[in-house]
């Protein structure tokens, strides 16, 4: 089975290097096409401006989840506390015991976990369903349900946007790398060329399109022992 290339540059690297290489062959285009072909060098002016613009798009792809990270938190957050604030108010005030267990009193609720959250809310919301008398005699208001209600459905919505926006993220990183992946290769089959075309004749030329990959430093070697 073929191993699958490595990318060897940073996107926005990739890019600057497209570009230079575009200006390079605005005098060499003639010698060089006629060693990597015409299509060689369209697909780099091609997916050279491509990665630019899904550069771009992968930081605002990121932004994006970012946000809705931090709302998705700061809603599980605001819904845990209030779900816990109920299941206090019937553990303090002596509410049936068979009240408590349905509404989960007793029980742990991870707000970093939105799976968590929602259920321990959906156990509280079921049980004031039920024993709404119970619960309105340890000062559970209808409002206080309801604001659970609206949080647990503002959560599910933004937990689903936020799986949207991790797909979005994951398809955007792979278009690019396989766009990147072209024009790496462009890059390095050029520089082949020039290599071939200018190695007796412009040996400073050939370092010109050598330097748009810079060469990886290599791994020192661990000092030999005695």
């Amino acid at each position: 089975m073929a191993k699958t290339p490595s990318l060897k540059m940073k996107p926005d690297d990739a890019r600057k290097a497209a570009e230079q290489c575009l200006e390079l062959l605005k005098k060499d285009r003639v010698k060089i096409e006629r060693r990597v072909g015409g299509a060689m060098i369209q697909m780099l002016a091609r997916n050279g401006a491509l990665l630019s613009d899904q550069t771009a798009s992968t930081v605002a792809v990121r932004a994006e989840k970012l946000g809705l990270t931090l709302k998705q938190n700061v809603t599980a957050w605001q819904l845990a506390n209030r779900v816990m604030a109920v299941r206090s108010a019937l553990f303090t005030t002596h509410a049936p015991q068979a009240v408590q267990t349905k509404a989960g009193v007793g029980q742990s609720v991870s707000k970093k976990v939105v799976k968590s959250v929602l259920g321990a809310a959906e156990m509280v919301i079921e049980t004031y369903g039920k024993h709404a008398k119970a619960m309105r005699e340890a000062g559970v208001l209808p409002d206080d349900v309801d604001k659970i209600i609206g949080l647990a459905n503002a959560l599910q919505k933004v937990d689903k946007s936020q799986e949207g926006s991790k797909k979005a993220s994951t398809q955007s990183t792979a278009q690019r790398a396989a766009v990147q992946l072209e024009v790496e290769d462009g890059l390095t089959r050029i520089i082949a060329a020039a290599a071939l075309e200018y190695v007796e004749s412009d040996p400073e030329r050939v370092k010109m399109y050598q330097a748009l990959i810079p060469s990886r430093p290599k791994k020192k070697k661990p000092p030999k022992t005695e």
